[in-house]
């Protein structure tokens, strides 16, 4: 275009000279010195119209330069920040699993399922739009491991190119709340019962994990250390394991609970039959009973931490969870469920909690309980087609004819958990960090 212009203001240039000189020859030297200034004028206000368009031109490529190199930079910015935050949920995820107990395996699966994808970008004023990125990773330093991002950003004929390196770091959590049964002795999986989950234990006797008839495992079974496989792990007519034998590299302890001795001394609470009782704060109580047809609803509010000598819930009996928050409930002895009961059918597992400090705990048949409970001094008893959705830990679990077991993640987050010594990710834990960001 600017040389076009300048081409045009050459070839009037020309004309006008001739033209003045003609003039020259036509008019006397009064008229025709009037008509040559005419002329001059006009060609110096012509030659400056053109400069000026000339300078307009290029101070539009230059300003469309400007605009495509920061676009470019832009869209590399983009794309990193984009990885970055992909990987970082990658990682959450694996976490929120629980199913890698070392570095290797965790930074396995990290790896083979890391998602590397760039957005999509519309074209920019009829320039093609485009967008790369790639991650690279450096080599594992023990509980650690560094990743490479290049990410580059193309607008038209401009490219820039930004690099990134974060730093993963691996903590090994508590198996406590990580299978569906964890027990510090034996494992009963009687007839047609099904698992999905893990299991673990820490026994390594014949026998120690016992699968019943046509019972089902959906997961690995964990045995305690030095532990043989062929000789713990007991297998009946029809018993089904979808998942590996594996040796634990130690043993968990199970450590003690902690009760709680601050809360407002409220005497009973006792629900009769087919009545319905309400309760909005936490407290302990002598004894809690719901009585057949019962049914109890607790309001939470964060963490409502509830302790009872007692607890009985009768058959058909209801207990329900309502509101933001967690339900912390501690037994210090005697704990039943009867036939058909309910524990918090509607909630998710992580909203409860059962810290049972006796020697059993019986969910009778056909009973659901959904969370998690921590027995370390106990036999705990899954009665006939009852149901669990949550995890057990146990000093011993037996699972009865047609029972269900499901693993759910108990741990809530932001929540602390309520045994002392329990593995958790501190607040203050880095376990994503951003070394490293800028252009190449």
């Amino acid at each position: 275009m600017f040389a076009t212009l300048k081409r045009l203001s050459f070839k009037l240039q020309n004309i006008l000279s001739i033209a003045s000189f003609n003039c020259l020859n036509c008019y006397k030297a009064s008229s025709g010195s009037a008509l040559i200034l005419a002329v001059l004028t006009l060609m110096v206000v012509f030659t400056l119209g053109v400069s000026l368009v000339s300078v307009a031109v290029n101070n539009y490529y230059m300003d469309q330069t400007e605009h495509d190199y920061q676009a470019a930079y832009y869209i590399a910015e983009g794309v990193l920040r984009h990885q970055i935050e992909a990987m970082r949920l990658h990682m959450e995820e694996l976490y929120t699993s629980r199913n890698y107990d070392d570095a290797e395996s965790f930074f396995r699966a990290f790896t083979e399922g890391l998602p590397v994808s760039t957005p999509e970008f519309k074209a920019d004023f009829n320039r093609q739009v485009d967008a790369y990125v790639s991650v690279s990773s450096g080599n594992r330093q023990g509980d650690t491991m560094t990743f490479t991002i290049k990410a580059e950003g193309t607008v038209g004929k401009i490219s820039r190119r930004l690099k990134g390196s974060v730093k993963i770091r691996y903590v090994r959590q508590s198996t406590i709340f990580s299978y569906s049964l964890f027990s510090n002795g034996t494992i009963e999986v009687n007839n047609n019962a099904e698992v999905y989950g893990n299991i673990a234990t820490n026994t390594t006797t014949s026998g120690g994990v016992l699968l019943g008839n046509n019972s089902k495992i959906n997961g690995d079974i964990y045995i305690g250390p030095d532990g043989n496989p062929s000789k713990v792990v007991e297998k009946k007519n029809n018993s089904v394991l979808n998942g590996q034998i594996k040796v634990s590299d130690e043993t968990t302890q199970l450590l003690p609970i902690v009760l709680p001795s601050d809360l407002e001394d409220k005497g009973d609470l006792i629900v009769k039959n087919n009545d319905e009782r309400y309760v909005s704060d936490g407290g302990r109580f002598n004894r809690i009973e719901i009585n057949n047809n019962g049914k109890l609803i607790v309001y939470l509010d964060g963490d409502t931490v509830v302790r009872t000598t007692t607890m009985s819930i009768g058959n058909n009996a209801v207990i329900e969870l309502q509101g933001p928050g967690r339900l912390l409930l501690y037994i210090d002895r005697d704990f039943d469920m009867g036939n058909n009961a309910v524990i918090n059918n509607n909630g998710k597992p992580n909203e409860l909690i059962v810290l049972y400090s006796g020697d059993k705990i019986t969910v009778a048949n056909n009973a659901f309980f959904k969370g998690g409970i921590y027995a370390p001094s106990a036999t705990v008893y899954i009665g006939n087609n009852a149901k669990v959705t949550g995890s057990i830990v146990a000093e011993k679990v037996i699972l009865g004819q047609n029972a269900e077991m499901v693993f759910d993640s108990v741990v809530k987050d932001s929540y602390p958990m309520p045994i002392q010594g329990y593995e958790t990710l501190g607040a203050g834990e880095e376990l994503f960090t951003v070394i490293s960001y800028g252009e190449e």
